[in-house]
């Protein structure tokens, strides 16, 4: 049976709401964590795209984030260089909840009316610029990451994609997203 594909592209708007709790111009910040252009590579059956701009609400981090005590969970407090990005204000962190709760049940709602109709493959796209991988040290990094886990990631499946992507000449890992490039 064929497999249909969902791309989810959680990272490639640089668009924040109006909000009064940044205490920077974040312009820059928003252009070193945009994941660019990722929207333009879409094949897929359909995507799930968020609108917004993870310096406003970062749809992959989880609620209780490890990453939250460094500011960057789903409410980034912090720039990637760890410096103040905004203050923690209620109302806003009610809106940032409430959209990041929409995000997930548009994504979970497109994998069910997938699912009822053949088995579903789960694309998360990124793009990781040198500028971006320069804040992790990583700027030799392979140019593709595979992400699996064991439940839902079959080994079969995972050695094609790498194949496809090693014969079309890119250097490729698996499972060390801060890896590539």
């Amino acid at each position: 049976m064929p497999r249909q594909i969902i791309v989810h592209v959680p990272h490639a708007s640089d668009v924040i709401p109006p909000c009064d709790s940044y205490l920077i111009d974040t312009r820059l910040e928003r252009n070193i964590v945009t994941d660019w252009y990722t929207n333009d590579l879409i094949v897929g059956d359909q995507s799930v795209t968020f609108p917004f701009s993870r310096v406003y609400c970062d749809v992959e981090r989880f609620e209780n984030d490890p990453l939250e005590a460094v500011g960057q969970g789903i409410y980034y407090t912090k720039t990637l260089g760890g410096e103040p990005l905004r203050e923690r204000m209620d109302d806003t962190l009610r809106q940032v909840m409430a959209l990041y709760r929409s995000h997930h049940q548009s994504l979970a709602s497109a994998i069910q009316r997938a699912l009822a109709v053949s088995p579903v493959c789960l694309v998360d796209a990124h793009s990781y610029s040198d500028h971006q991988a320069s804040f992790t040290g990583r700027l030799d990094g392979p140019d593709i990451c595979i992400g699996t886990d064991q439940e839902h990631s079959p080994g079969h499946l995972v050695d094609e994609l790498k194949a496809l992507f090693v014969k079309a000449g890119y250097s490729v890992c698996l499972d060390s997203h801060m890896q590539a490039r």
